[in-house]
């Protein structure tokens, strides 16, 4: 694609919700990669992949983050900021523990 299409702005948001909705499902693996580092009772996951092949895991998870940045480039769609503190995220989940 030399070219970007000429998408409207409709076609351009579902582009980057599309990428976005792509990019939580890398950050649901990444978290059942990381589940074997909590300490919690109760865990979900019995963690049975070898460490290469977490590393492997990772190092495609970051490629396929590297194309659809391009991609977004390629069609000149800006990705959106962070808008959530992460100590507010962190702050309403305790008082839901609390």
């Amino acid at each position: 694609m030399n070219e970007p299409a000429q998408l409207n702005e409709h076609h351009r948001r579902r582009l980057l919700v599309s990428c976005e909705y792509v990019d939580g499902l890398l950050m649901d693996i990444e978290a059942v990669l990381k589940a074997g580092s909590s300490r919690s009772p109760f865990p979900r996951y019995v963690q049975d992949l070898t460490s290469t092949e977490q590393a492997v895991l990772e190092t495609q998870i970051a490629k396929i983050r590297t194309q659809l940045l391009e991609f977004l480039q390629s069609q000149h769609i800006e990705v959106r900021p962070a808008r959530i503190s992460s100590v507010h995220s962190i702050l309403t989940t305790l008082g839901y523990v609390d």
